[in-house]
Formats: structure tokens, sequence, C-alpha cells
């Protein structure tokens, strides 16, 4: 199973709702990749890419594909 996340070109990351419920909305982005959302489908990050686009001016994006290692 492939997994994504979406880091911007500015360092930030889409945050994992999750860890957002008291901070609202102004706080959607990480600089913490353990605070990142994690994507199952590529078309699915990149949606929320272009939606998050509209938040983070003069930024582009790449969505990453994440290997999970467990130690």
């Amino acid at each position: 199973m492939k997994i994504y996340i979406v880091r911007f070109s500015n360092g930030l990351y889409i945050r994992n709702p999750f860890f957002s419920f008291d901070e609202g909305l102004e706080m959607s982005f990480t600089s913490d990749l353990n605070k990142a959302r994690l994507f199952e489908r590529y078309d699915t990050a990149q949606r929320h890419a272009e939606t998050a686009l509209r938040c983070v001016v003069y930024c582009s994006y790449e969505i990453v594909e994440v290997k999970i290692v467990e130690v």
C-alpha cells in the first residue's frame, strides 16, 4: 500500500485533522512531519493540495510517497 503526503515549497504540510481540532482553520498546516495528513490515494492528495493552495499564497506543492518503516 502506498501512502502520500503533500509538501509545500514553504516547508509546510497539510495537517492531520486529528491534530487541529482546537487550533482553528488558520492552523490547517504544520511544519511537523509527524502531524502531517496521510493520504492513501494520489488523486485525493492532489485535490487537497489544490484546495489548500487557496490558503497558501505564492506556493507550489509536491506529493511525496511516504515509506513506513516498522522499528
